[in-house]
């Protein structure tokens, strides 16, 4: 069992990748109290713009690699090798390893997304057993750069009869992670229940509800093109059914 001293989320400022941490300490009992790092990568430095272009194996890997030989030769430059992270990685480290050292407890730090693997990774080489860094989502590089991977069994395409040589941190789940709780489908319930007030004769079933997500890079779209999709959505769905509710 961990002593538990602090807990910090790492998110790229994508909600879909965020609330995946929130979900996860909610169900762990964690959400009370938890602190929220964003990536934030800077234009000033050409070398992490560079990185980010390459697989986060590649970049994990040149940041692990460069950033003890740099500060060795040039013993004030680690904070600004965090650039390469896109974090202050150094005062979380140095956070963490003091109130390791005091007796306070673990840090844990629960991170999400492509742009906060980098930065997971380095805080647990720099920081050892004084944190304990999980990692949601394939992060593409080794797992045993983290303490746990919690990734969706559709990042792992593999059979059952291999699932069985995946790493040993690897948890795999149903789907992604997410904060909807009971109590919180419930406060929707009510929130909702003005809108369909008008009963079967303003609503009547079935009723469809379509969930959008945001553009990323594989998916980009803009606002006019989304709103053509929506409308061609609603035009399909009323032709085949009573009625409609997108959101």
């Amino acid at each position: 069992m961990l002593n538990i001293r602090r807990v910090v989320v790492i998110g790229n400022g994508a909600a879909g990748a965020e609330n995946q941490c929130i979900g996860l300490l909610r169900a762990l009992g964690l959400n009370d109290n938890y602190e929220l790092k964003r990536v934030r990568w800077s234009g000033d430095s050409i070398v992490a713009r560079v990185l980010r272009c390459f697989p986060a194996s590649i970049h994990v890997t040149c940041v692990a690699w460069c950033t003890p030989v740099c500060s060795w030769l040039y013993p004030s430059s680690t904070t600004k090798l965090d650039l390469w992270c896109g974090l202050d990685v150094t005062s979380l480290v140095q956070e963490a390893v003091d109130g390791a050292r005091r007796g306070d407890g673990v840090t844990v730090m629960v991170c999400s997304g492509r742009d906060t693997v980098v930065a997971a990774a380095e805080l647990k080489r720099r920081a050892g057993a004084a944190v304990f860094v999980v990692q949601i989502q394939h992060p593409r590089c080794d797992l045993r750069r983290f303490d746990v991977v919690a990734a969706p069994k559709h990042d792992w395409h593999v059979s059952a009869a291999a699932s069985a040589a995946l790493p040993g941190n690897l948890v795999l789940t149903a789907g992604a992670l997410h904060d909807i709780s009971p109590a919180a489908l419930l406060e929707a319930k009510r929130e909702w229940a003005a809108l369909f007030s008008g009963g079967a004769a303003r609503w009547p079933r079935p009723r469809v509800a379509v969930a959008v997500g945001g553009p990323s890079a594989r998916c980009t779209y803009d606002a006019q093109a989304l709103a053509d999709t929506i409308v061609s959505c609603i035009a399909a769905a009323q032709e085949q059914w009573a009625s409609d509710l997108a959101t």
